[in-house]
Parts: structure tokens; sequence; C-alpha cells
């Protein structure tokens, strides 16, 4: 719905797209239960450093993807720093395990002026996390 505002009225927006680095070696190395507790917790990370106005959402599997509405992309891009340093400085305590998880961001300006469609946004998005995850993970990539 946010989006579609957006898209109607004009404005400003930024998507995140991060994905969880080596998330399939927390579920082998320490069960499911222990990988849906690591995703609840990065799930609040998240939440808790996030605007009250901004919406976030699991995407799938160990994704999420964040609207920033009202936001240029320069402050897409410290907001996706400020989310990858706390989640990277954060040590989850699941079952008596500490585990330490970092992510990989990809961002990307909606640009109402050229009417991009959602599907678009988010295949820019996930380009640029494509492009963190194989410039070493733990990095915050932008669209082009």
């Amino acid at each position: 719905m946010e989006m579609s505002r957006v898209f109607r009225y004009g404005g400003r927006a930024v998507v995140i797209l991060l994905d969880i680095d080596f998330f399939k070696a927390v579920n082998d190395s320490y069960g499911h239960s222990t990988g849906d507790a690591v995703l609840v917790q990065t799930a609040d990370i998240l939440r808790r450093n996030l605007r009250e106005s901004d919406i976030i959402a699991r995407w799938g599997g160990e994704e999420f993807i964040v609207l920033l509405p009202e936001t240029e992309l320069i402050h897409g891009i410290v907001a996706a720093e400020k989310l990858r340093t706390v989640v990277g400085n954060n040590f989850m305590v699941v079952n008596g395990n500490t585990i330490r998880v970092t992510a990989s961001f990809g961002v990307v300006a909606l640009d109402t002026q050229a009417g991009m469609r959602f599907d678009l946004v988010y295949q820019e998005a996930d380009k640029a996390l494509y492009s963190a995850k194989a410039n070493g993970r733990n990095r915050v990539e932008v669209a082009e």
C-alpha cells in the first residue's frame, strides 16, 4: 500500500533487501529451531533500529525486505549500513549457544518518475544484494 501511495503521489522511498549470511550453517550446526530463533532475534534487531514509519517484512527463508518511505537514497544507504552494523555486533544466545550472524544488503531508490513496478524494484534490490554476497558478504551494495 505504501509503495502504491509513493507511485501515485510521488515522493521518495528506498527499498532494502537483506539476507543473513551463511544461514544454512546455523541450521546445520544448531538445528532449525535455533535457526528460527535467530530469525526472530534478527527481526527484532532490525525493527528496533528502524523508524516507526518504516515497514519491515520477512521476505522468505532468511531474507527480509524493508521499505523506507520519504527517504532519499543516501539516507537509505546510511540506514542499511546501520542495520548491517547492529546485526553483526549482536551476539544471540539461543538454547545456550552464542551465535553471531552477519547480513548482506541490497539498496534501491524508487524512481517514481520512471513508473517502476514493484517487481522491477525488487529485481534491482536483488541484484544489489547478489553483488554484496559476491563481493564478500556483510556489506551494503546499491543498485545502479
